[in-house]
C-alpha cells in the first residue's frame, strides 16, 4: 500500500512538470496541442512499449491477442490517455494553468459519487474530508481563494470539464486490465495506439513547429518524465490505492506546478499559496497514515 502512494505521488509531480513544461511551449514556441498530445504520446508508446516486451512480454502479447481486452485498451487509448492531455493542454492555451488545473481538479468529486454509486456506500468521514482539503486547497492555489478571479471563456471552461471526466476515464477503466496484464503492457500499448490514431487524425507531419534545441529538449522531457513516467507511475500507484486515493493525491500536481513556476518561470508566489499547499498535503499523510484502513 505504501509503495502505491509512493507511485502515485511520483506520477503527480511528473504532471506538475509536464503541465509547467506545457506552458512554457505554449508562450515561447507557440506550440499547436494536438501535435504536442500526438508527439508525446507515440514516442512514450514506443518507449513504454519496447520496455513492456523485454520486461512483460508474454502479458504484452496477451494482450495484443485478445480482442475483448483490446477493445477496452482501445477506448483506454482515446476516451482516457488522449483526451485528458489533449483537453488539459488546450484548456492550457485558452486560459492559463492554475484554471486548467482547478477544471481538472472536480475529478475528485466525479469519481467519488460513481465509486459511491457502484458500491452503494457513503464515503468516510476521512474520505470527505480529503476530497473536500484537496478541492479547496487546488482552488486556493490556483485562485488565491477569489471566486471572481476564475474568468475564463465558455471553449475554456468546456474543455476544462472534458479533462476533469477524461481524468476520471483513465483512473478508472484500465484498473481491471492492468490487474490482468500489469500496467506497463496496458500503459504501453494504449500511448502506442492513442499516438498513432492522434497523429493520423491531426496529420502531424503537416503542422510547422518552431522548436530549437531548447524546445526540443523540452519535447523529449515531456514525453519521458510528463509522459511516461507520470502515466506509469500514477495508474501503477492508482491500482494498488484506488481510484479515489489517486485522484486526491493527484491535487499534488498543481503543488509542484507551482513550486515549478515560482523558480523556473518566475510566479510570485504569496502566504494564501502556502495555505493551499498545506491544505494539500494533508491529504497525503491522512492517507498515507499505517493506521488508516484502506478500502
Amino acid at each position: 500500500m505504501k509503495k502505491g502512494f509512493l507511485y502515485t505521488i511520483i506520477g503527480a509531480v511528473s504532471w506538475g512538470f509536464s503541465g509547467s513544461m506545457g506552458q512554457h511551449l505554449f508562450e515561447t514556441y507557440h506550440v499547436n496541442a494536438p501535435w504536442l498530445v500526438s508527439v508525446r504520446m507515440i514516442f512514450a508508446g514506443i518507449i513504454l512499449c519496447i520496455v513492456s516486451m523485454m520486461t512483460m512480454p508474454h502479458a504484452t502479447r496477451n494482450l495484443l491477442k485478445s480482442k475483448k481486452d483490446m477493445a477496452v485498451e482501445i477506448v483506454f487509448a482515446l476516451a482516457g490517455l488522449a483526451f485528458v492531455q489533449l483537453a488539459y493542454l488546450t484548456t492550457i492555451r485558452l486560459s492559463n494553468a492554475a484554471t486548467a488545473t482547478v477544471l481538472q481538479n472536480l475529478n475528485p468529486v466525479m469519481i467519488m459519487i460513481f465509486v459511491c454509486l457502484t458500491h452503494r456506500k457513503l464515503p468516510t468521514l476521512v474520505e470527505f474530508i480529503c476530497i473536500i482539503l484537496a478541492i479547496a486547497g487546488t482552488f486556493i492555489v490556483a485562485t488565491h481563494g477569489s471566486l471572481t478571479s476564475l474568468s475564463i471563456s465558455p471553449k475554456a471552461l468546456f474543455f476544462g470539464l472534458l479533462t476533469a471526466f477524461a481524468c476520471c476515464v483513465y483512473t478508472i477503466l484500465p484498473v481491471q486490465l492492468m490487474k490482468k496484464f500489469g500496467s506497463m503492457p496496458v500503459i504501453g500499448i494504449g500511448m502506442l495506439v492513442g499516438g498513432i490514431i492522434m497523429t493520423l487524425f491531426v496529420q502531424s507531419w503537416k503542422l510547422y513547429v518552431p522548436l530549437d534545441f531548447a524546445g526540443w529538449l523540452g519535447v523529449i522531457l515531456m514525453v519521458v518524465v510528463g509522459t511516461a513516467f507520470a502515466f506509469t507511475f500514477f495508474l501503477t500507484g492508482v491500482k494498488e490505492i484506488g481510484p479515489v486515493y489517486g485522484s486526491i493525491i493527484g491535487s499534488l500536481e498543481p503543488l509542484t506546478a507551482a513550486i515549478l513556476g515560482l523558480v523556473w518561470l518566475h510566479t510570485p508566489l504569496s502566504w494564501i499559496d502556502g495555505v493551499g499547499f498545506v491544505m494539500i498535503m494533508i491529504t497525503v499523510f491522512l492517507l498515507s497514515a499505517p493506521k488508516r484502513t484502506h478500502s
